[in-house]
């Protein structure tokens, strides 16, 4: 049997794109592909960084720096409805339990929170 060493992996929430998580990873994969150069093991690599095997493994064989893309942004359910909601909004119909029953009608799926932070902002445009 062998021994697994106990090995705390770091959470990493590229999502957020600050500017200082690109700086660390940047500064991690140049540290990963100087310790590679220097003979230490992939493997060895991914439990010390607390990166997968495979994520080494591309970043060593990039010229590179990884970068990530933004995904595309999904349409909301909302979407198909809005210029119907800002018709009515422009005659003055800001409740959204009359909005939402009429969107429903009309084949809206969608849950009525999504709704409300639509409407918000034009509403209290509407009540200055």
């Amino acid at each position: 049997m062998f021994h697994i060493p106990n090995v705390e992996l770091r959470h990493r929430n590229h999502s957020q794109g600050g500017g200082a998580l690109k700086l660390i990873r940047d500064v991690e994969v140049l540290e990963i592909r100087d310790k590679y150069e220097k003979g230490m093991t992939v493997a060895d690599l991914a439990l010390e960084y607390g990166y997968c095997d495979k994520t080494i493994r591309k970043w060593l064989k990039r010229k590179d720096m990884p970068r990530y893309k933004r995904r595309p942004k999904k349409p909301s359910k909302l979407d198909p409805y809005k210029e119907y909601i800002m018709n009515r909004m422009a005659e003055g119909v800001f409740n959204c339990e009359i909005l939402i029953r009429e969107i429903r009608e009309q084949g809206y799926t969608g849950g009525k929170t999504i709704l409300k932070d639509f409407v918000a902002p034009f509403r209290k445009q509407f009540l200055k």
